[in-house]
């Protein structure tokens, strides 16, 4: 993640939010400017970048779309096709029911004034990589991709080279990876090579073990740490414990919330400094019925944000189906209290991964592969330091009701194990 100032026009993009996609395959980047508002877009289809300004009617100037209070203009220098000029309509008509209610002062405000303090922004996905520092992990969770491997991981100068080699290929984003990268004693010193190498936004994933100790904590952050991410999945020991397969870790994790809350702050003091902290939930079917009280615990500690992912079926999840994988039906039941939660406008709560059809009333986002850089040879065979896309789950195919859905092109599909064990009945085609 990157942090940069949040124009105050985006409380009114609602339900469009940053790095979120929308209409089938746009997405926002950012929004810029203090006497208007240029909208940076994505066509994830085309791998076009282009922009919107939006400025109040009254001002001096062309139009693609005007509105009773606003004008979009198109800045670009080619013209907009069909598809892209109906996007600004429903942006404009978004803009403009979201305005109802607002005064004239306060709608000339929202184009007069500077943004305000700093704000959580996704790094584009294609700038963003992950460093594998080893496959050591305390845990040996139901759901993981790999399992532990108790083998060194690479020597400390190999990764700051790639380090470097990943700055020059045009990456500004770091996910430190493996399985569990505080395992690593240079963990601190990787984090500080990254932040002078150039890297604006860093970030660790823990199941939270080392994170007990507040000192260790500090360190990371101190470095030059941008974000740590703690992954738990229950509010109570005997849940955890079944998925983590890590008796006396819940305690630890507990103690972990405790540090990052009392390090980091508020969420408003997050924004100031720059440091956050969310938090990781596999949803699996031990912890669907205890999920609405998980959501509710978690955020007395203030994380920035809490993400709920949909496992991806393969590895250890692969092995323990029937365990694990919960139907998509069973998902829709689970999330059904938090629904407003995870369609309100400050995108605290989020799901990932679940198919269009699915995760459309949950303003689901997927993630189907990630930027590998370095792989250790017990996950890849491999000591290679070219970049590789790895698929998050190699299984995806489209079944028999994909064929008639809308979003069919830019759906990555279902798991073929999940609709060996399921089938397609809960699938419903735009």
């Amino acid at each position: 993640m990157s942090y940069k100032p949040v124009h105050p026009l985006l409380a009114y993009l609602a339900p469009i939010r940053p790095g979120h996609r929308f209409a089938g395959h746009f997405r926002l980047n950012d929004i810029q400017g203090e006497h208007d508002a240029v909208l940076q877009l994505t066509d994830e289809r085309k791998g076009k970048v282009f922009a919107i300004h939006v400025q109040p009617a009254d001002r001096k100037g062309g139009a693609l779309i005007r509105t009773p209070r606003l004008k979009l203009a198109w800045p670009n220098p080619y013209p907009p096709d069909r598809e892209t000029e109906r996007l600004v309509r429903v942006i404009g008509r978004i803009l403009e029911q979201n305005l109802v209610s607002t005064s004239e002062a306060e709608f000339q405000a929202l184009f007069t004034q500077s943004p305000g303090p700093s704000e959580l922004v996704p790094v584009p996905a294609e700038q963003v990589m992950e460093l594998l520092v080893g496959l050591e992990c305390s845990s040996n969770c139901l759901f993981c991709s790999d399992r532990p491997d108790t083998r060194p991981g690479p020597e400390k100068a190999h990764l700051l080279d790639v380090l470097q080699k990943g700055y020059e290929q045009g990456f500004r984003g770091l996910e430190f990876g493996g399985l569990e990268p505080t395992s690593r004693r240079d963990l601190h010193d990787l984090i500080a090579a990254a932040r002078s190498i150039g890297f604006k936004s860093i970030q660790v994933i823990s199941n939270g073990e080392r994170l007990a100790d507040s000192g260790y904590l500090r360190e990371l952050f101190d470095a030059g740490l941008s974000m740590l991410v703690l992954s738990i999945h229950a509010a109570d020991e005997a849940t955890e414990t079944t998925l983590t397969r890590c008796p006396g870790l819940f305690a630890k994790k507990q103690q972990a919330l405790k540090n990052l809350q009392e390090l980091l702050g508020s969420r408003a003091a997050q924004r100031q400094t720059g440091r956050f902290f969310r938090s990781n939930t596999v949803l699996a079917r031990p912890n669907l019925e205890g999920l609405q009280t998980l959501i509710d615990w978690l955020d007395t500690y203030e994380p920035s944000a809490l993400f709920l992912h949909y496992p991806w079926i393969n590895g250890q999840a692969q092995r323990h189906f029937a365990e694990i994988v919960p139907s998509y039906a069973d998902v829709e039941i689970a999330l059904g209290p938090l629904k407003a939660r995870l369609n309100d406008e400050n995108g605290r709560l989020s799901v990932l991964n679940l198919p269009p059809c699915i995760g459309r009333a949950f303003a689901s986002r997927q993630i189907t592969h990630k930027n590998i850089l370095v792989n250790s040879e017990s996950r890849m065979n491999s000591s290679s330091d070219e970049i590789c896309t790895d698929p998050m789950d190699s299984s995806l195919t489209h079944a028999e009701p994909c064929r008639r859905c809308q979003a069919v092109v830019t759906c990555p599909g279902i798991s073929r194990h999940y609709l060996s064990r399921y089938g397609a009945d809960d699938l419903r085609p735009f």
